[in-house]
């Protein structure tokens, strides 16, 4: 990677200290957005991975009109004449010192696309993952235009870097809110005199209150034991499934109708359980 310029290290330093104020990376990211727009880029893009989906988080430009502009632009052609898709999908960068005619051309859906890409006056641009071990979360893009200015590898190297930082504060952020939640729930499980379990989308339980442990065992698990019937002093038919609201969490629409097909047979199996039991 080439050295950074002192310039490039002064804004890495700004931007460390954006990120590093507050467990919002929602609000943070936008921050750095806003930071780059004009030391770095003449436009500057964050897009996050959500459930597998590109979502843009933020658009600057030190024009509130071609903010605006460009959100209609996007709107009328989702992530063309991007390299968004391909980054977050191969987690490499991409690095183009000098958009040509060529460029525009094959980017372009259509004619009236081409013209707005021209007008734009796009001249460089640089679209790196923002990665956290190794993992992507999404990606930041860079652009110059009105400043004339062409990105090399010391700027890739930069832009790299900040990526890095800002993939580990998306993760911290997500762990912290993960654990909060944890935490909370827990307190409302103490409370609870009915048997309850959070269930993850994998089926691994990931609490329970002490009611369930009493109703179920320490040793049932759902991942292995999921619509068997266990032993227990509280009931003649005791069994445990998944709570319905993780089917609506699946990831895609054949996720959804399995993990909804499994969830009808449990209930059909402790209907006819309770059909025949005496």
């Amino acid at each position: 990677m080439a050295a950074l310029t002192v310039e490039n290290r002064r804004t890495l330093t700004l931007i460390a200290t954006i990120l590093g104020s507050s467990l919002d990376y929602l609000v943070t990211l936008r921050a750095v957005a806003q930071a780059a727009v004009p030391k770095v880029a003449d436009w500057c893009t964050v897009h996050v991975l959500e459930r597998g989906e590109l979502r843009q988080l933020a658009i600057a430009h030190v024009d509130e009109q071609k903010v605006v502009f460009a959100e209609e632009l996007q709107e009328r052609y989702p992530l063309a004449a991007s390299p968004f898709a391909y980054v977050a999908e191969s987690g490499r960068a991409q690095l183009v010192s000098d958009v040509s005619e060529e460029m525009l051309a094959q980017a372009a859906v259509d004619e009236l696309h081409l013209d707005i890409l021209r007008e734009l006056g796009l001249l460089s641009y640089m679209c790196v993952p923002l990665l956290a071990h190794d993992r992507i979360l999404g990606v930041i893009t860079f652009v110059t235009a009105e400043s004339e200015r062409r990105y090399d590898e010391s700027d890739l190297g930069f832009a790299e870097e900040l990526g890095r930082r800002a993939g580990t504060t998306i993760e911290n952020a997500r762990l912290y809110a993960e654990a909060e939640e944890q935490a909370r729930a827990a307190r409302v499980l103490a409370t609870v005199g009915d048997g309850v379990c959070l269930v993850d989308r994998e089926g691994i339980v990931r609490l329970w209150n002490p009611a369930a442990q009493a109703i179920l065992g320490r040793t049932f698990r759902v991942t292995q034991h999921r619509g068997e019937f266990v032993d227990s002093p509280l009931a003649p038919l005791v069994t445990a499934t998944v709570h319905p609201s993780s089917i609506l969490r699946s990831r895609t629409d054949e996720e959804r109708r399995s993990a909804f097909d499994a969830f009808v047979e449990d209930l059909r199996r402790v209907a006819r359980a309770a059909h025949v039991s005496p």
